[in-house]
């Protein structure tokens, strides 16, 4: 029955966005933003390719629509492109996307000589990538207003939490499973599916003082929704995003709203207290454990002793497994061919920090993804993709009336720890993060926009949203 639930929903999805992209232009970069982040978690007999299927069925819909429609329609460009004929950062954004993208598709076929056709998957997908921006930039017009944004941007979020839980509490109540053991079936592990909190917290922070109290209501049940959701997968990393946003929340939400969020989260504690402490033994050592999460990357004492010691030696690994020579370590062994191209360093360092489970060291052996970038792909992925991240950084800074920059500065960082615990280089979210006409650029000069039109310093009602939920259907367009 549930099997049958999920195929349905999938098959009325793939009829909305289909329809949608193949007739509605204005709607393409909310169609890929929320693809991403509501398909991240997901997974079909333990493989993760929902964000994949519904991406390629929006590069097909750009293509009908093309072949179809444009002739006799005329889709006139609204407002600045992200794109501009004059603007050299984003220009030089762009073309590094695109070789980052052939980059990577091109190590891809490194698989494919080794006689692998499941291989095949991570050239499409890498050539779907490079498309899609160019796709994005062919469609300026489609590049929302702010207020068009959050709203898209929390309502996915919004929905991927309610599906995430609900997919756990099933588990557990009615298909007497326990809310983890689905986890790499069903839904990605925790660390994969708290990705998109990185890249949506802005968004769903700007929702809570909104001007619209529909969009207050849907921004504070998603809050709500993401840190039950953090609490209830005792997802570390989604805790410290969380906290992290948080940090910075006072200037955005004011003093009274993070102290509603702090009552709310340690109310959450006590909610989810027994779980906890069945699983830790007391809050204070969950607690302790939190704290010390991720010490073995900075040790002060016995290596072995510190905590995610396992995550710290898949990172010691990274550079050991390319230094055999120059073009290895340039260019690695071959997108996704990692596994057991670490198995032997991987077994030596567990002899070394930690003998008990050297022995558990597999022929084939997954890793984080870091680690899988610089031993498939060599420095120079690693190097094009952080460029990629200093360049978005530098596009954001660049837009001096944009309120709510340290915001997306911080989801800009924070997609590096999750390449330090866990592989999320085959999530479509990552790459559409950091895109030149991505999530975070496409939020950056929507801000700066409103920023110029309103003339007025950010407040409750002054993040330049309408009363009511936005109209997206035709957005920018002419002849319909």
């Amino acid at each position: 029955m549930f099997y049958f639930l999920g195929l349905t929903v999938v098959l009325l999805a793939t009829a909305a966005v289909a329809s949608l992209a193949a007739t509605r232009p204005g709607w393409t970069w909310m169609l890929v933003v929320t693809v991403s982040l509501v398909a991240s978690g997901p997974m079909i007999l333990g493989r993760a390719i929902l964000d994949e299927y519904f991406l390629a069925l929006i590069l097909l819909g750009f293509l009908v629509y093309d072949s179809v429609y444009a002739k006799s329609r005329t889709v006139k460009v609204a407002g600045r492109g992200v794109l501009e004929a004059n603007h050299q950062l984003a220009r030089l954004h762009f073309s590094l996307f695109l070789l980052l993208s052939a980059y990577m598709a091109f190590r891809s076929v490194q698989g494919l000589f080794e006689m692998d056709v499941q291989k095949l998957r991570w050239v499409v997908f890498f050539i779907m990538l490079g498309l899609t921006a160019v796709f994005l930039e062919r469609r300026k017009s489609s590049i929302p207003s702010q207020h068009q944004m959050v709203a898209a941007i929390t309502l996915s979020t919004l929905v991927y939490m309610a599906a995430y839980l609900l997919h756990g509490i099933t588990a557990e109540n009615i298909r007497g499973s326990f809310r983890w053991d689905l986890q790499t079936v069903e839904w990605g592990a925790t660390v994969y599916a708290m990705f998109p909190i990185a890249f949506a917290m802005p968004a769903v922070l700007l929702s809570t003082v909104s001007g619209s109290s529909w969009h207050r209501l849907v921004g504070w049940v998603t809050l709500l929704l993401t840190f039950v959701a953090v609490i209830y997968y005792e997802s570390r990393i989604g805790l410290f995003t969380v906290l992290a946003f948080l940090v910075l929340s006072p200037i955005y939400i004011g003093g009274r709203r993070l102290l509603g969020i702090l009552t709310l989260v340690a109310a959450l504690l006590v909610l989810f207290g027994p779980s906890i402490r069945y699983q830790h033994g007391s809050l204070s050592e969950y607690g302790s454990s939190l704290l010390l999460s991720g010490s073995a990357f900075w040790p002060r004492g016995d290596i072995a002793d510190t905590h995610d010691i396992d995550r710290w030696i898949h990172a010691k690994l990274a550079f050991k497994a390319v230094s055999g020579d120059w073009s290895t370590f340039l260019f690695g062994h071959g997108y996704r061919v990692h596994g057991e191209v670490i198995s032997p360093y991987l077994y030596e360092l567990y002899r070394e920090f930690l003998p008990r489970s050297a022995q558990r060291i597999a022929y084939y052996q997954s890793t984080a993804g870091f680690t899988a970038l610089v031993v498939d792909t060599g420095v120079v992925a690693l190097a094009l993709l952080v460029t990629n991240f200093l360049l978005v950084g530098c596009r954001i800074i660049r837009e001096k009336e944009l309120a709510y920059k340290p915001l997306l500065l911080l989801s800009l960082v924070l997609p590096f720890a999750w390449l330090l615990s866990g592989n999320i280089l085959d999530i479509t979210l990552l790459y559409v993060g950091v895109m030149p006409s991505g999530l975070l650029v496409g939020m950056a000069r929507a801000g700066g926009r409103n920023a110029l039109a309103q003339r007025s310093p950010p407040a409750a009602s002054g993040l330049g949203y309408r009363r009511g939920w936005p109209r997206l259907a035709g957005a920018g367009l002419s002849g319909r």
